[in-house]
Order: structure tokens, then C-alpha cells, then sequence
């Protein structure tokens, strides 16, 4: 038996459209599987491009995968265009049966956790939001707008397979301690620093004193910064789902080596309160920074209200020190309710704290200064709910054993839920709307995405841009013009290098099949997937560079543009030459050089990449959707009955 659990949860969630030989498992950081996740899970940034994917395939049938949708932006306070957008999705969710958050319900990974995360469940979406659900034994898979598309149009998922690691815990935390700061010290690991992208699987008999709200702040805090977690599921679990009145999703799941595991022992009793000067260094203990002037303190959505109770007692009736703001953000309409409830939202108004409901752009204004933020995706001091509420009460950045309160009191350490409105946390049912497909409903008139040709001969293309360097902002300055029609290809198509090469976007259209030389490498983008959609728009089929970040080059295959790379000396012909790669598509293979001719010039080169196997069926295909529609074996017409 495989001692790993996520090698056995994968296995379990694993598609049976390739039959499987006998005896056959699920291999240990190698290739990729075929799996059926449990739920698909939206924000709004990818169900909008999901309802675009949706047009592009023709899709009228409801989706192969429950699929949750959140709705985050408020309408009037995100514009005309975020109106616009969400009107789309919610005719794509009408259309496919997918159900629906509207704005208000709160932040994508709080409803999750609370509706969806359960013992040995399979969740797709973004790793940075559902992350935290590993802390009920929950499996998540990244996936893209794509990858999404594919899912409800009944693609399996193709996953790689998992490099776990044992985590085994010892020890307890102390009274001044949290999950964050568990994370926080563990990502100091010597082992985590030469080990990115590991799924870590928790262990140990101690872990029964690690209560499910710090496993949710620890698997929160490695998530943000691309590490998957997966702790066990036992009595602390059952009774966290019982107080969200969903104890029939329970089930045991404990992780039991053999003794020949790949693992670390993680000592939680000598941990300190931990704080995050860069998100891009490591932690650093707090106490070294005690009396460093802040200008406020911000508590994020993804705070539980285990985490917003214990910053109150923490700080103890004491108010917040005059010299600073104190910011608290709930992520959802249950957190809200629940902190009414138990007198804990007076408690913290009591304290001075500024109250928010969830907005996605509830934080731009702590962003470059010298806040204290807890629960968030980042900023100048993350840290645990702890060190927030000495420094809160202190007015400066503080250690959290500098206040007087030396222990938690008993009601909050066990049971303080117990009162009925605690145990009775729902949603108002206005907020969530289930998914029943209707292939009669309205079809929106959004656009749809743009699905290249098959790669089915040598494929031609004109150099029609050269540039020294890709600007620091990426192929589109980011503005609010180019947000507001993100959801646009043809509109944002005209934003493509419009600052460095006015006029750029007709003059890439009316060469029909472009190339772009970037004398430098093309680094990550937040953007990346937009920006490789705005320019197949205009008709790029190919970019000619000395190296890309792996997101940036996964991005331009799923649109079907080749992501060559290219020595810095090698001289590109002017532009308006014509380039062309004979030996496509057969020559399309991994590490294997492409033949490249300048038959304006007569002269050929030889070109490299870094496109892996599933790179290559996208490319060959057209795009990840047009091998979408290729595997499920339907009709690419938009009439058709995807």
C-alpha cells in the first residue's frame, strides 16, 4: 500500500478513460495523470474567461464537474465593465448549471472551505485561495481558465504527479504561537528551500493538539506562496465540520508511514512569533523588530473566526493605540454573522477596529506602507493574530508576550462555539444560487476566445515587431482602460505593446501569421494567460526569445504560439521577412531543436524551446481548447452540442 496520501487520493480521483494495466499505481513526481476532481472552483477572474472558453467550444449541456462560481466585485462599486462581466457569467452559469455566489456571499477560498473542503475530496481552482482547505485532508490541483473550460466540457484534468513530503510534528503550540507562525518558521527549513512546489503531508501524534483553525492559517500561508498541504483527517476535523453542520462529510484519513518515507521532524514547542519582513526572503521572529514604528494594522479576509476571536481576547478590552488604524476585513457573510453572534464584532468595534465586508479591492491602501497585515496575501509585515494585537494595543510593532494577558481562557481553548447560532452558520440563501442547467437560456454576447488552426504543416510567419526588451509591465500596460475589457480579446488586443509600437495591433492583423523578436527573456506576468490571448487576437503565432519563465511559456502554448528561444547573437532579418519552420508539426518535440528559414534572405538557423509533452498537444492542436473539443470527440461549430 502507498504510505503517501495524495499519491492515494489522486489515485482515487483518477479517470478511467485509459484503461489501467493490473497492478498498475500512480507514479511519485513523474508524469502526468488523468483525474476527475470532486468540484471546480471559480473566482471571478477565471469565470469570466470560462464563460468565454464555454462560447468558444459551443457548449450547451450542463457541466461534467460541479463547478462553484463566486461573484466578488460589488456591482455598482466595480463599474459598468464588472457588471458587464458578471452579467456573462451568470448567463454561463444559467446555461451550464453551475452554481453561483453572488457578490456579497465574500472571498472565493472562505466559501469554499466553508461549503465544499472535506476528508479525501478533490478540489480544482486556484491553489492560492483553496489552499487552506488542506487542512481537512482536502486535495487541491491548480488550474487555469483553461483547464476550467475543459472540465466542464467533461475533459479529465491531466495533474502531475505529486513529490510529497512527510511533515512530522512534535511537540505543541505555546499560548503565543499560531499556525502562521508554524509555516512561517518551517519554510526556513533547509529541506523546503531546495524544495519548491512539494505537496507537504502531515504526521505525527501530536498533530491531535494542533486545532483545525491554526492547520487552516498554517496550509493558508503555504498555499500564498505555491506549497500545496495536507493534513490528516481525525477527531479535531470531525468536530470542526460538526460546529458547520456538516459532520456527514467526515471520514478518517490518517497518514501512516512505514518508516522509509522521505521526512523532517518539526519541533512546534520552540517556535516564536514569526513575521515577514519580504515575502520573497524568509521569516524572520518577531521579537527581533519589537518597537519598529507602524502605521496601522490589517486583518484579511481569509481570518477564521477562531483567528478574529483570538486577536480579541489577546488584546484583552484594550483599545487600539490612537498613533495607528486597525483594518479588519471578513471574508464572507457566515464570518460576519457568526462574529455578531458570539459578541465578538462589538468586541472589536469596541477596540477601534474599522470594519469591512469583503471587496477585492478592500487593502490597496496599505499596499508600499509599513502595515502589520494577518490573514492576506501579503504586504510590507505578515505575521500571526497574535503579534497584530500586541501591536494594535501597543502602537508599534510589538512582541506578542509583551502584553499582560499571559493565557488564553478556557471557553475560547475548548468549546467556545457551543452556542446555537455558532453551530447554525448559513449563508443567506439569496447569496448562493445552485446550479440546474438550462441549454435554453440566454446565450451572452460576449465574444469568445480565440481558437487557432491545428498545426498541421510547416507553419509561415512575418516578423512584424523586434524589441531590445519586453517592457517591465509585460505585452500590456495593465491600466484601467485594459481591465475594463480584459473579457474583450478584440478590445484588449489593441493595448498589446500600444505604448512602445503604436498602431501595432493592425499591422500584426494584416500580416495574418506574426512572429515577434524579443532580444531578452519573458518573464512572469499576473497577466500571463490574458496577455497570450490579446496576442493570438492579433494573429502571433510565434515568439523568438533567449528564455521564459515557465508560467509565461505554458501560457503562449495554450494559445497555440510557439515559445522558441534563441541565442542573444543570433541577427533576426529586418522586419517584414518572412520566416518558416519546415519540419512542423513532426519536428515538434521535447528538447529536440527546430530547423527555422529567413526566406527572404535564403539563410537558416536553428532554434531551441522548452516546450514539455503537454505543451506540444496544445500547440499541435491549435490551443488547449481546440484539444479540448479534438479529445471530448464534438464538433468545433458554434451550433454544435458541446
Amino acid at each position: 500500500m502507498n504510505p503517501w496520501a495524495s499519491v492515494a487520493l489522486i489515485a482515487a480521483h483518477r479517470s478511467e478513460r485509459r484503461p489501467r494495466a493490473a497492478g498498475e499505481g500512480i507514479p511519485v513526481g513523474g508524469e502526468r495523470v488523468l483525474v476527475t476532481p470532486d468540484h471546480l472552483v471559480l473566482d471571478e477572474e477565471r469565470a469570466g474567461l470560462v464563460a468565454l472558453g464555454c462560447r468558444s467550444l459551443g457548449l450547451s449541456r450542463a457541466t461534467a464537474v460541479p463547478t462553484f462560481a463566486v461573484l466578488e466585485r460589488e456591482g455598482p462599486r466595480g463599474g459598468e465593465e464588472a457588471m458587464r462581466d458578471q452579467r456573462d457569467i451568470e448567463l454561463a452559469a444559467e446555461r451550464h448549471g453551475l452554481t453561483l455566489a453572488r457578490p456579497g456571499a465574500g472571498e472565493t477560498g472562505g466559501l469554499a472551505l466553508a461549503r465544499l473542503a472535506a476528508p479525501a475530496r478533490m478540489l480544482a481552482g486556484p491553489l492560492a485561495q483553496l489552499g487552506r482547505c488542506g487542512a481537512l485532508a482536502t486535495l487541491i490541483e491548480e488550474v487555469d481558465a483553461l483547464d476550467a473550460v475543459g472540465l466542464i466540457a467533461g475533459t479529465p484534468l491531466r495533474v502531475a504527479a505529486p513529490r510529497p513530503l512527510a511533515v512530522r510534528l512534535l511537540g505543541k503550540l505555546s499560548d503565543w504561537t499560531s499556525g502562521f507562525d508554524l509555516a512561517a518558521a518551517l519554510m526556513r527549513h533547509p529541506r523546503l528551500a531546495l524544495s519548491s512546489r512539494v505537496t507537504l503531508e502531515w504526521r505525527g501524534a501530536d498533530l491531535a493538539s494542533l486545532p483545525v483553525s491554526e492547520r487552516i492559517a498554517a496550509a493558508d500561508a503555504f498555499a500564498v506562496r505555491g506549497w500545496r498541504v495536507l493534513f490528516p483527517s481525525d477527531e479535531r476535523t470531525r468536530e470542526w465540520l460538526a460546529l458547520e453542520g456538516r459532520e456527514t462529510d467526515w471520514r478518517a484519513l490518517t497518514f501512516d508511514g512505514d518508516g522509509s518515507l522521505d521526512e523532517l521532524e518539526f519541533d512546534a514547542g520552540v517556535l516564536e512569533p514569526m513575521l515577514w519582513l519580504n515575502l520573497d526572503a524568509a521569516a524572520v521572529e518577531a521579537r527581533g523588530f519589537s518597537g519598529a514604528p507602524i502605521e496601522g494594522v490589517w486583518v484579511g479576509p481569509r481570518a477564521t473566526v477562531e483567528d478574529l476571536a483570538r486577536l480579541v481576547t489577546r488584546m484583552g478590552g484594550r483599545p487600539r493605540a490612537e498613533s495607528l488604524r486597525f483594518v479588519v476585513v471578513m471574508g464572507t457573510r457566515r464570518v460576519r454573522d457568526t462574529l455578531a453572534a458570539c459578541g465578538l464584532l462589538a468586541a472589536l468595534e469596541a477596540a477601534g477596529a474599522e470594519l469591512h465586508a469583503y471587496s477585492p479591492h478592500e487593502a490597496p491602501q496599505t499596499r508600499g506602507g509599513r502595515w502589520l497585515m494577518c490573514a492576506g496575501e501579503g504586504g510590507w509585515g505578515a505575521c500571526g493574530p497574535d503579534t497584530i494585537a500586541a501591536s494594535a494595543v501597543l502602537g508599534r510593532l510589538a512582541d506578542p508576550r509583551e502584553l499582560d494577558a499571559a493565557e488564553l481562557p478556557p471557553p475560547l481553548a475548548a468549546g467556545w462555539r457551543a452556542s446555537g447560532p455558532l453551530e447554525r452558520r448559513l449563508e443567506d440563501a439569496r447569496l448562493i444560487r445552485a446550479g440546474a442547467a438550462n441549454p435554453a437560456a440566454e446565450v451572452s454576447v460576449a465574444p469568445a476566445l480565440p481558437l487557432g488552426p491545428p498545426l498541421e504543416a510547416a507553419l509561415r510567419a512575418v516578423l512584424i515587431a523586434d524589441l531590445d526588451h519586453l517592457p517591465e509591465e509585460g505585452w500590456i500596460r495593465w491600466g484601467p482602460r485594459a481591465l475594463g475589457v480584459r473579457l474583450r480579446p478584440e478590445a484588449l488586443a489593441l493595448h498589446v505593446l500600444a505604448i512602445q509600437l503604436p498602431g501595432f495591433a493592425e499591422r500584426a492583423r494584416a500580416a495574418g501569421s506574426g512572429c515577434i523578436r524579443v532580444r531578452g527573456a519573458i518573464g512572469e506576468s499576473a497577466h500571463s494567460l490574458d496577455e497570450a490571448i490579446a496576442l493570438r487576437s492579433v494573429g502571433v503565432r510565434v515568439i523568438l526569445a533567449t528564455g521564459y519563465a515557465a508560467a509565461a511559456r505554458h501560457a503562449l502554448a495554450s494559445l497555440g504560439i510557439l515559445a522558441l528561444e534563441c541565442a542573444g547573437s543570433w541577427s533576426v532579418p529586418t522586419l517584414g521577412h518572412e520566416l518558416e519552420l519546415p519540419d512542423l508539426p513532426h519536428a515538434l518535440e521535447p528538447r529536440k531543436p527546430i530547423v527555422c528559414r529567413d526566406l527572404t534572405h535564403g539563410r537558416q538557423f536553428t532554434l531551441r524551446h522548452a516546450h514539455d509533452a503537454l505543451e506540444i498537444d496544445d500547440l499541435r492542436a491549435g490551443g488547449r481548447l481546440a484539444r479540448f473539443a479534438r479529445e471530448t470527440g464534438e464538433a468545433l461549430e458554434r451550433t454544435g452540442t458541446l
